[in-house]
């Protein structure tokens, strides 16, 4: 994950691609339920996690309460082996993790709502968000985007959906000493709301800030009018990129989880990707800027190199509403 990354998808891919990866996951959340069910969700949220595991409790019509317990949760090879969490406060969530290069918090959300939608979905993601409850951060609600879904399935235990592929991963509930002095480091870092200190939030984060260059749509290796004009034929023509995830509408969302300045306009973009065998592996990406609002990457020979920024008004809705579909 970096931000509850779920993946699936193959692992290595074509050098013309932005990543070479697989499909990675962002989460949300969804579905209201009655007054008795979100009273007992907000007692539950409110409950002790410290050294032991809370209980799941059912969704909640709480307009920001996850229903779910305050806490840590993980999956895969279980808590003492953990390297990422997932943290949920009572009113934000997001990833805190650690790699060889320091500890990191990725996919923040402030939780503005959490229910349906208020936007009609499309017909399949209305289908998969069925039973999951949607949270939704201020402007992914003002834009009909939600940022998490997630269903409990258990006691200190939840499914969680994936945006882009609407792949599903099954997260466990940690109690913080259940995890190793690393991930306890990282947490205090990062959280440490999440380890019995301060509820205020971590001002400054491990990573450097975006690049800067607009975040939005960009041609790759051609000029936005061709690649626009080509998109049916060559969907990866463009590319979608912000300060979390790059996005290709071949169904490919690499998340990025930190931006490293090696010297001035060249930056390490370092990404979590799911490979063939199922389990999360780390990608990089070095860029070089070559303009305000242009970059080549080192992964790719030129032209293909080549990313220049298209205006978001040049971009058709019909592309946009695609980009939108598989994750952003």
């Amino acid at each position: 994950m970096r931000y509850l990354a779920e993946r699936d998808g193959p692992g290595g891919l074509a050098a013309r691609l932005l990543f070479s990866g697989a499909v990675l996951y962002l989460s949300a959340c969804g579905q209201p339920s009655g007054a008795d069910a979100s009273s007992t969700a907000n007692r539950s949220a409110m409950g002790s996690v410290a050294d032991t595991k809370a209980r799941a409790v059912p969704a909640a019509t709480s307009q920001s309460t996850l229903p779910i317990a305050k806490g840590l949760y993980t999956f895969g090879d279980g808590c003492a082996f953990a390297d990422n969490v997932f943290f949920y406060d009572g009113q934000n969530t997001g990833e805190v993790g650690f790699d060889d290069s320091g500890h990191w918090t990725n996919g923040a959300l402030k939780i503005a709502r959490v229910g349906p939608a208020h936007k009609p979905l499309d017909a399949k993601a209305a289908r998969a968000f069925s039973g999951y409850t949607l949270a939704w951060s201020s402007e992914g609600d003002r834009e009909g985007y939600p940022s998490l879904a997630l269903k409990p399935t258990g006691p200190g235990r939840f499914t969680h959906l994936s945006l882009g592929s609407f792949g599903e991963l099954q997260y466990e509930q940690c109690a913080f000493a259940e995890l190793s002095p690393k991930m306890q480091a990282a947490l205090r870092a990062e959280q440490p709301q999440m380890a019995g200190g301060s509820t205020a939030r971590v001002a400054a984060q491990s990573r450097t800030a975006f690049p800067p260059i607009p975040k939005g749509y960009y041609a790759v290796g051609s000029t936005c009018a061709q690649a626009i004009a080509n998109f049916e034929n060559d969907p990866f023509g463009l590319t979608f990129i912000d300060e979390r995830k790059m996005l290709t509408a071949g169904l490919l969302l690499h998340e990025i989880t930190k931006f490293e300045e090696m010297k001035p306009n060249r930056f390490r973009l370092k990404m979590r990707t799911q490979g063939e065998d199922g389990k999360m592996h780390p990608a990089d990406m070095v860029v070089t800027l070559t303009g305000p609002s242009s970059f080549v990457s080192d992964d790719s020979a030129p032209p293909m190199g080549n990313h220049t920024h298209c205006p978001n008004d040049s971009v058709p809705k019909s592309i946009r509403d695609q980009f939108a579909s598989y994750g952003r």
